[in-house]
Protein backbone atom coordinates (compact mmCIF):
# COMPACT_ATOMS: atom_id res chain seq x y z
CA UNK A 1 0.00 0.00 0.00
CA UNK A 2 1.21 3.47 -0.83
CA UNK A 3 1.49 6.21 1.69
CA UNK A 4 -1.12 8.84 0.78
CA UNK A 5 0.75 11.42 2.80
CA UNK A 6 3.88 11.09 0.64
CA UNK A 7 4.44 14.17 -1.57
CA UNK A 8 3.68 13.72 -5.23
CA UNK A 9 6.67 13.40 -7.53
CA UNK A 10 7.50 16.70 -9.15
CA UNK A 11 7.32 16.90 -12.91
CA UNK A 12 10.67 17.10 -14.71
CA UNK A 13 11.70 20.66 -15.53
CA UNK A 14 11.50 21.67 -19.16
CA UNK A 15 14.96 23.21 -19.08
CA UNK A 16 16.12 26.43 -20.74
CA UNK A 17 14.72 27.25 -24.19
CA UNK A 18 16.99 26.37 -27.12
CA UNK A 19 19.35 29.10 -28.23
CA UNK A 20 18.39 30.81 -31.50
CA UNK A 21 20.19 29.61 -34.57
CA UNK A 22 22.53 31.78 -36.61
CA UNK A 23 19.95 32.01 -39.37
CA UNK A 24 17.30 33.19 -36.91
CA UNK A 25 19.68 35.83 -35.57
CA UNK A 26 20.48 36.97 -39.12
CA UNK A 27 16.80 37.24 -40.03
CA UNK A 28 15.92 39.13 -36.85
CA UNK A 29 18.81 41.56 -37.24
CA UNK A 30 18.07 42.26 -40.90
CA UNK A 31 14.37 42.72 -40.12
CA UNK A 32 15.25 45.27 -37.46
CA UNK A 33 17.60 47.14 -39.78
CA UNK A 34 14.91 47.37 -42.47
CA UNK A 35 12.16 48.27 -40.00
CA UNK A 36 14.02 51.35 -38.77
CA UNK A 37 14.11 53.19 -42.15
CA UNK A 38 10.49 52.26 -42.83
CA UNK A 39 9.45 53.67 -39.45
CA UNK A 40 11.49 56.81 -40.12
CA UNK A 41 9.82 57.20 -43.52
CA UNK A 42 6.42 56.89 -41.91
CA UNK A 43 7.34 59.57 -39.37
CA UNK A 44 8.55 61.91 -42.12
CA UNK A 45 5.37 61.37 -44.12
CA UNK A 46 3.36 62.24 -41.01
CA UNK A 47 5.42 65.38 -40.34
CA UNK A 48 5.29 66.45 -43.99
CA UNK A 49 1.63 65.56 -44.39
CA UNK A 50 0.72 68.93 -45.92
CA UNK A 51 3.33 68.58 -48.66
CA UNK A 52 2.35 64.96 -49.33
CA UNK A 53 -1.31 65.95 -49.54
CA UNK A 54 -0.43 68.54 -52.19
CA UNK A 55 0.70 65.78 -54.58
CA UNK A 56 -1.99 65.08 -57.15
CA UNK A 57 -2.12 61.36 -57.95
CA UNK A 58 -3.94 62.03 -61.22
CA UNK A 59 -1.18 64.37 -62.37
CA UNK A 60 1.45 61.77 -61.50
CA UNK A 61 -0.42 59.07 -63.40
CA UNK A 62 -0.90 61.41 -66.35
CA UNK A 63 2.85 62.14 -66.44
CA UNK A 64 3.62 58.41 -66.37
CA UNK A 65 1.10 57.86 -69.14
CA UNK A 66 2.95 60.31 -71.38
CA UNK A 67 6.03 58.07 -71.37
CA UNK A 68 6.06 56.09 -74.59
CA UNK A 69 6.42 52.29 -74.65
CA UNK A 70 9.83 52.79 -76.24
CA UNK A 71 10.81 54.98 -73.30
CA UNK A 72 9.72 52.35 -70.78
CA UNK A 73 11.57 49.66 -72.73
CA UNK A 74 14.78 51.68 -72.82
CA UNK A 75 14.45 52.46 -69.11
CA UNK A 76 14.05 48.77 -68.26
CA UNK A 77 16.98 47.77 -70.47
CA UNK A 78 19.33 50.35 -68.98
CA UNK A 79 18.15 49.46 -65.48
CA UNK A 80 19.03 45.84 -66.18
CA UNK A 81 22.45 46.87 -67.49
CA UNK A 82 23.09 48.99 -64.42
CA UNK A 83 22.20 46.12 -62.07
CA UNK A 84 24.47 43.80 -64.04
CA UNK A 85 27.26 46.36 -63.61
CA UNK A 86 26.79 46.72 -59.86
CA UNK A 87 26.70 42.94 -59.56
CA UNK A 88 30.15 42.83 -61.12
CA UNK A 89 31.41 45.21 -58.44
CA UNK A 90 30.67 42.55 -55.86
CA UNK A 91 32.18 39.75 -57.91
CA UNK A 92 35.42 41.71 -58.30
CA UNK A 93 35.66 42.70 -54.63
CA UNK A 94 34.92 39.13 -53.52
CA UNK A 95 37.92 38.02 -55.59
CA UNK A 96 40.13 40.74 -54.12
CA UNK A 97 39.09 39.93 -50.55
CA UNK A 98 39.45 36.19 -51.13
CA UNK A 99 36.07 35.34 -49.57
CA UNK A 100 35.70 32.10 -51.52
CA UNK A 101 32.16 33.04 -52.59
CA UNK A 102 31.25 32.04 -56.15
CA UNK A 103 30.73 34.66 -58.83
CA UNK A 104 27.00 34.01 -59.30
CA UNK A 105 25.88 34.20 -55.63
CA UNK A 106 28.21 37.15 -55.11
CA UNK A 107 26.62 39.01 -58.02
CA UNK A 108 23.07 38.22 -56.87
CA UNK A 109 23.81 39.43 -53.35
CA UNK A 110 25.40 42.60 -54.71
CA UNK A 111 22.40 43.39 -56.91
CA UNK A 112 19.99 42.84 -54.03
CA UNK A 113 22.13 44.91 -51.66
CA UNK A 114 22.31 47.86 -54.05
CA UNK A 115 18.59 47.70 -54.88
CA UNK A 116 17.47 47.57 -51.24
CA UNK A 117 20.09 50.08 -50.10
CA UNK A 118 18.98 52.59 -52.71
CA UNK A 119 15.36 52.10 -51.67
CA UNK A 120 15.60 52.31 -47.87
CA UNK A 121 18.74 54.45 -47.63
CA UNK A 122 22.02 54.09 -45.71
CA UNK A 123 23.37 51.96 -48.54
CA UNK A 124 26.60 50.80 -46.89
CA UNK A 125 24.82 49.68 -43.71
CA UNK A 126 21.78 48.08 -45.29
CA UNK A 127 23.95 46.60 -48.04
CA UNK A 128 26.15 44.94 -45.45
CA UNK A 129 23.16 43.31 -43.77
CA UNK A 130 21.68 42.17 -47.08
CA UNK A 131 24.98 40.55 -48.10
CA UNK A 132 25.29 38.96 -44.66
CA UNK A 133 21.75 37.58 -44.96
CA UNK A 134 22.17 36.23 -48.49
CA UNK A 135 25.68 34.80 -48.06
CA UNK A 136 25.68 32.53 -44.99
CA UNK A 137 29.43 31.87 -45.27
CA UNK A 138 30.21 35.54 -44.55
CA UNK A 139 30.47 37.04 -41.10
CA UNK A 140 28.90 40.42 -40.44
CA UNK A 141 32.38 41.99 -40.31
CA UNK A 142 33.26 40.53 -43.73
CA UNK A 143 29.96 41.75 -45.17
CA UNK A 144 30.64 45.24 -43.80
CA UNK A 145 34.15 45.28 -45.29
CA UNK A 146 32.66 44.14 -48.56
CA UNK A 147 30.09 46.95 -48.57
CA UNK A 148 32.78 49.53 -47.79
CA UNK A 149 35.01 48.18 -50.56
CA UNK A 150 32.19 48.22 -53.12
CA UNK A 151 31.25 51.79 -52.18
CA UNK A 152 34.91 52.87 -52.42
CA UNK A 153 35.27 51.22 -55.81
CA UNK A 154 32.14 52.95 -57.09
CA UNK A 155 33.32 56.35 -55.86
CA UNK A 156 36.76 55.81 -57.37
CA UNK A 157 35.28 54.97 -60.78
CA UNK A 158 32.86 57.89 -60.54
CA UNK A 159 35.71 60.24 -59.62
CA UNK A 160 37.81 59.01 -62.55
CA UNK A 161 35.10 59.67 -65.13
CA UNK A 162 34.29 63.02 -63.53
CA UNK A 163 37.95 63.99 -63.83
CA UNK A 164 37.99 62.90 -67.48
CA UNK A 165 34.85 64.94 -68.20
CA UNK A 166 36.30 68.05 -66.54
CA UNK A 167 39.64 67.62 -68.34
CA UNK A 168 37.98 67.30 -71.75
CA UNK A 169 34.97 69.58 -71.48
CA UNK A 170 35.61 71.87 -68.53
CA UNK A 171 34.70 75.46 -69.42
CA UNK A 172 33.86 78.64 -67.59
CA UNK A 173 34.44 78.23 -63.86
CA UNK A 174 35.70 74.68 -64.43
CA UNK A 175 38.42 75.71 -66.89
CA UNK A 176 41.14 76.19 -64.21
CA UNK A 177 40.55 72.61 -63.06
CA UNK A 178 41.14 70.94 -66.43
CA UNK A 179 44.86 70.31 -65.89
CA UNK A 180 44.49 69.04 -62.27
CA UNK A 181 41.64 66.81 -63.40
CA UNK A 182 43.77 65.38 -66.19
CA UNK A 183 46.60 64.75 -63.72
CA UNK A 184 44.21 63.02 -61.31
CA UNK A 185 42.83 60.76 -64.04
CA UNK A 186 46.37 59.89 -65.16
CA UNK A 187 47.41 59.09 -61.58
CA UNK A 188 44.41 56.81 -61.20
CA UNK A 189 45.30 54.88 -64.36
CA UNK A 190 48.95 54.66 -63.26
CA UNK A 191 47.94 53.19 -59.92
CA UNK A 192 45.83 50.56 -61.66
CA UNK A 193 48.74 49.62 -63.91
CA UNK A 194 51.31 49.53 -61.11
CA UNK A 195 49.09 47.64 -58.64
CA UNK A 196 46.79 45.46 -60.75
CA UNK A 197 46.03 43.21 -57.78
CA UNK A 198 45.05 45.57 -54.98
CA UNK A 199 45.30 44.21 -51.46
CA UNK A 200 41.95 45.29 -50.06
CA UNK A 201 42.64 43.54 -46.76
CA UNK A 202 45.26 46.19 -46.06
CA UNK A 203 43.04 49.05 -47.25
CA UNK A 204 39.70 48.30 -45.61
Amino acid sequence: PTDASAPAASAPSAGPPPAPTVEQLRAATVSGVFAAPVALAGLLIFLLGDHVAAIEPQAVLAALGRVSPAGWTMALCFTGLSFAAVGRYDRIVHRWLGTGIGARPAGRAGIAAIAIGQTVGAGVVTGAFVRWRMLPDLTLLQATRLSLAVASLFLAAWGFWLAVAVALFGAGPLAPFRLPALAAAGLFVALLLVTPRLTWRAMI
